[in-house]
């Protein structure tokens, strides 16, 4: 599925919230909205869903707007999880998943059911736990239990709002898994988190906003190119040598020794410096780019 907001704002009283915003949000993808709290994230996340309606502008999900009676149908196909996570504690874990299974598939059979469930709490590690009662669980297993009911539809668009909170490192590793098998599937995924680190290890797209507003927003490898600062730690045998050899170098901007190297800003693209590497048959023990993660583009487009 795609996903499109077409100069949409959104005001509670005179608050204006979202700023007459424009996101194209591929098939596939797995799309980030970073920013700040208070910045507008959730927010997006409910009009996609139709849960706040739009002040100006229109949300389309698969060219359908969300406002639409039409919407209802392309919605089925629809996974989410928000931050109310929205299981019934009274309830087992295994009936939590049936009542959802229910509604998505209501003329279902009970092997067809009954096989969807097992596997999906197989593929949360809650099968074994499958007849407690989940008001015992604790925050992380509640939260693969969601997960699980996010997935109970086969979803083609899987909105994800803080996915992680709680999982341990078992979890977030699962969590991962999803996410791959998912796209690979065609599934177009929006996933926030303020976990910077591990928006990066998945997210193929970021939006930064603030205040209601798009900063930037484009594939996470355009974005690395587009605001890296170019900057470099190199190690040798003798640190003091290299870097009085790269401060005569025309494409350095500046060069300094650290505790673990030579840290060097470049005027121009990298291949400068590794041109100059092999013609002058300088000695490097390790070369590394810096100051290219999520955090830094963060830092840099948000706090600019």
């Amino acid at each position: 599925m795609e996903v499109k907001l077409i100069d949409v704002t959104k005001r509670i009283g005179e608050q204006e919230i979202i700023s007459k915003i424009n996101l194209h949000i591929h098939k596939g993808s797995v799309f980030s909205i970073v920013g700040p709290n208070g910045a507008g994230k959730t927010t997006i996340i409910r009009m996609i869903l139709n849960l706040y309606n739009t002040t100006e502008g229109k949300v389309l999900v698969n060219n359908v707007d969300v406002s639409s009676k039409e919407y209802t149908s392309v919605r089925k196909k629809i996974g989410f999880l928000l931050d109310n996570i929205g299981l019934f504690k009274d309830l087992s874990c295994w009936d939590n998943l049936e009542f959802f299974d229910r509604i998505y598939y209501p003329s279902a059979k009970y092997p067809e059911r009954s096989e969807r469930i097992g596997r999906l709490l197989k593929k949360v590690d809650l099968y074994d736990k499958r007849s407690d009662k989940i008001s015992f669980f604790s925050r992380g297993m509640k939260q693969r239990l969601a997960i699980a009911r996010a997935l109970i539809n086969e979803p083609e668009l899987l909105i994800l709002d803080e996915p992680s909170r709680g999982l341990d490192v078992e979890g977030r590793m699962l969590l991962k898994e999803f996410i791959q098998e998912l796209t690979g599937k065609g599934c177009t995924i929006i996933f926030n988190s303020h976990d910077l680190n591990e928006l990066q290890e998945v997210c193929s797209h970021v939006a930064f906003l603030k205040k209601g507003n798009i900063l930037h927003v484009n594939t996470y490898n355009e974005l690395e190119k587009a605001y890296s600062d170019n900057t470099y730690v190199l190690k040798s045998e003798d640190n003091n040598q290299l870097i009085n050899k790269l401060k005569s170098q025309p494409f350095v901007l500046s060069c300094k020794l650290i505790e673990d190297g030579v840290f060097v800003q470049l005027k121009d693209e990298a291949n400068y410096l590794s041109r100059w590497i092999v013609s002058d048959n300088v000695e490097i023990l390790e070369m590394k780019r810096v100051n290219n993660d999520l955090k830094h583009l963060y830092n840099k487009i948000i706090n600019e």
